[in-house]
């Protein structure tokens, strides 16, 4: 049976430095899905430059994220 769920994005901006903290993050939101998402038809989807830019052109790089990522986020 299809389910109805509230997708929220949770916008993800840190310094290279923090990989093991954007780590934890990741495995917080994958938890809150698994064990609170179905009952209160939540969904957090993680949104970051690695995963949501592709290689373009622009004054220079944090400019090409920017506008492809934009501001239409949640969190």
């Amino acid at each position: 049976m299809p389910k109805t769920h509230t997708i929220l994005e949770v916008f993800i901006a840190s310094p290279g430095d923090v990989a093991p903290e954007r780590s934890v993050l990741e495995g917080i939101v994958s938890e809150f899905n698994l064990t609170w998402g179905d009952k209160h038809k939540v969904r957090l989807e993680i949104v970051k430059w690695e995963t949501h830019a592709y290689p373009s052109f622009g004054r220079d790089v944090q400019d090409v994220i920017n506008n492809q990522i934009g501001d239409d986020y949640d969190i």
